[in-house]
């Protein structure tokens, strides 16, 4: 059997009665006498138990540490980068943040196989939030590098796209748009599985 994957299109998925002889939407094989639906697409009980595997690993502390990693390593290259740019700049370039959001939910979905889940986007928004407040470090570098007190300086900059958020709102709004766009990346597939359903009929099967 051909592994199913998550990264199959469903943007533009319908949902239609399976009907004899009709072959699994995910590894082609006949469904056989009954079906399930997933994401518009009628799945055998092979591809369905998949599924729910996706879902259990998702799940699993070992998926989000591994998300986790992937994603602040992902940020912290983005936001060094951020860095440097605002550093030679008279002003921040904060549409950038916009694809810090995008590249760093992109990681973390990558990194559950693309199911995702609500943990996995509160990561992607913080992670996002973190290396757009990076593009102030140019502005706090030369008190972070000779105060004693660095901690609180750091402190600082992951404060500083609010504090100035007076000075600076559209800045700050723009950093709002990247880490809806990280929410919004990481949101995964739905893993809602229905049935079974009978070859050629419309009603669940009976068990």
């Amino acid at each position: 059997m051909t592994e199913p994957t998550a990264d199959l299109q469903f943007e533009h998925a319908t949902y239609e009665q399976a009907q004899p002889g009709v072959a699994c939407g995910m590894c082609g094989a006949p469904v056989g006498g009954e079906y399930w639906q997933w994401v518009g697409r009628a799945v055998c009980v092979r591809c369905r138990d998949r599924v729910f595997q996706l879902e259990a690993d998702a799940r699993s502390p070992q998926s989000f540490a591994r998300a986790a990693l992937m994603g602040a390593g992902t940020a912290l290259g983005c936001g060094v980068a951020y860095a440097v740019l605002c550093a030679f700049r008279p002003h921040q370039l904060a549409i950038v943040t916009i694809g810090i959001g995008y590249v760093v939910a992109t990681v973390v979905r990558k990194a559950t196989s693309n199911v995702s889940g609500r943990r996995y986007q509160v990561l992607a928004v913080v992670l996002t939030y973190m290396a757009s407040a990076m593009g102030y470090a140019p502005a706090l570098w030369p008190f972070i590098k000779e105060s004693p007190d660095q901690i609180s300086l750091y402190g600082q900059l992951l404060a500083a796209p609010v504090v100035n958020a007076p000075d600076a709102p559209l800045v700050v709004l723009i950093i709002g748009f990247g880490m809806y766009e990280a929410w919004r990346r990481a949101q995964g597939i739905p893993m809602t599985v229905t049935g079974p359903y009978r070859v050629g009929a419309g009603a669940p099967a009976a068990r």
